[in-house]
């Protein structure tokens, strides 16, 4: 029988197996790259309590097995994924560069945004049993503060992101 899994309404056994590939089909997954794809690979679905079966970097794509929550998505996951490994690469994808040679203020806004983006579920469920302008307003408003109060370095970055969202 297979291993069954459930959250708050649904029992299921979803496993997905993904393949993607850089543009052009560019061998670009080499090491030390492909050690810090898996790595993030693992990360991402911890965080998103997703079951990584199975992982096989190729030096041109990647193959994953993965058991995702149906609710959730898969293209969310893969998402996730993408995301993180892209926002990693923009500094990283010549070789030379470190994240300590990023610009302080690219590393907070997406540290920020990071933060802010692990609360968007909750947002999405609150706007649906208020008014979702308000709820948005209120929640982000918080969650800039606890992330500000949390890591008074991004203090700064939050105060700008509220200023410009109007709240």
């Amino acid at each position: 029988m297979a291993d069954f899994r459930s959250n708050r309404n649904v029992l299921f056994s979803c496993k997905y197996h993904v393949v993607f590939c850089p543009k052009y089909r560019k061998p670009v997954f080499n090491p030390p790259i492909d050690a810090k794809l898996k790595k993030l690979i693992q990360q991402v679905c911890d965080e998103t309590q997703s079951e990584l079966i199975e992982m096989e970097v190729m030096p041109d794509h990647v193959h994953l097995l993965v058991g995702c929550d149906p609710q959730y998505g898969i293209h969310r996951l893969v998402k996730g994924i993408k995301g993180r490994f892209n926002a990693y690469n923009e500094w990283h994808w010549d070789g030379d560069g470190t994240a300590e040679d990023a610009p302080a203020e690219f590393l907070e806004r997406i540290t920020v945004n990071f933060i802010r983006h692990k609360y968007d579920r909750a947002l999405e469920e609150v706007a649906g049993r208020v008014g979702i302008a308000s709820a948005v307003q209120a929640i982000r408003a918080k969650i800039y503060s606890a992330i500000g109060e949390s890591y008074p370095a991004l203090a700064d970055e939050c105060s700008r992101q509220l200023m410009r969202r109007g709240l």
